[in-house]
């Protein structure tokens, strides 16, 4: 059913200290795993015990999209994680996946037709692979995520994620626009 706790070490540098980092994961085995809709909400039964909602989180949902979901009860206490979506049945996989996609929505920018700052918030207007918006920024060091590559994820006050897959690519007036806050 579940996997015991994992140790792991790690060396950043092999001139620097040692570095330990004690893990406890309760990895998920997907054969014993069942994931259902109850009503609007995603609930899943490990074993014998089943969790009639619960909360799915990518642990690195920029980077690995299908690895590494863990579940948490509504209590927010984390009941383990799965290694790979991929390793689950069709059915299960697409209930996952749409719930996971409903949760890290993000919108691909194209065009930035305004970007103004009022009071510390700037308010941007922007044309997306999902139509028009208009979003609200504060706290750019905290919301303006850059990425290799000339990649930027903008996360508004609501938590909504807005990509901009290559900043270069942007035509002259967005990127002017855009300027102030990237």
């Amino acid at each position: 059913m579940m996997e015991g706790p994992m140790t792991e070490e790690m060396e950043r540098d092999p001139d620097a200290p040692e570095t330990k980092l004690d893990l406890d994961v309760r990895f998920l085995d997907p054969s014993m795993l069942t994931i259902h809709k109850v009503g609007d909400s995603l609930g899943i039964t490990v074993g014998d015990r089943s969790y009639p909602q619960v909360e799915a989180r990518r642990a690195f949902p920029l980077t690995r999209k299908n690895e590494y979901i863990t579940f948490f009860d509504m209590n927010e206490n984390e009941i383990g994680m799965l290694r790979d979506i991929r390793s689950l049945p069709i059915e299960a996989r697409q209930l996952l996946e749409a719930e996971l996609e409903q949760r890290y929505f993000t919108a691909r920018i194209r065009r930035v037709r305004s970007c103004k700052e009022e009071f510390g918030v700037f308010r941007l207007d922007v044309e997306t692979d999902k139509g028009r918006r208009e979003f609200h920024l504060r706290n750019l060091r905290d919301n303006v995520l850059r990425l290799p590559r000339n990649r930027i994820i903008l996360t508004d006050i609501h938590g909504n994620r807005f990509e901009i897959r290559d900043v270069s690519r942007l035509d002259p007036r967005s990127l002017a626009s855009i300027a102030k806050i990237i």
